[in-house]
């Protein structure tokens, strides 16, 4: 199990310890302090951090078809979560015959999405893919 620690930023005095049962890719603190987005390899969710509880979970976006060994940078402010994610690997020779090496960038192929959730409700608002 991982945990998330939470401190004073005055007085660096440990605050309280949340429990999350997956490994923690990607963390972001609300501005209120009182809110999570957590991103694990296979979900996503808002969390409250003095409970421990999970809030909602997000769904969709940059977070459809994931492999798990994305990266993820999260922001969350106000009553939203925004995500990008990206991923990078070298393409198959196969893949390369058959997509043409016009689309292999120094033989690596790189996918990138950003997506913006409502985090009161979990709802997907926006998702833009492939980016590169």
């Amino acid at each position: 199990q991982q945990s998330i620690f939470v401190w004073a930023g005055a007085t660096g005095r440990l605050l309280r310890t949340v429990g999350v049962a997956m490994l923690i890719t990607a963390l972001a603190l609300f501005p209120d302090g009182r809110r999570a987005a957590v991103f694990t390899p296979s979900e996503a969710a808002v969390w409250d951090v003095a409970s421990g509880e999970r809030l909602l979970e997000l769904h969709g976006g940059a977070l459809d078809g994931r492999s798990g060994d994305e990266s993820f940078a999260v922001l969350a402010a106000g009553d939203a979560v925004a995500a990008c994610s990206g991923d990078v690997w070298r393409p198959t020779p196969l893949e390369m015959e058959t997509e043409g090496d016009d689309m292999w960038d120094d033989d690596f192929a790189v996918e990138v999405s950003a997506s913006l959730w409502d985090a009161t409700t979990g709802r997907l608002l926006h998702h833009t893919a492939d980016m590169d």
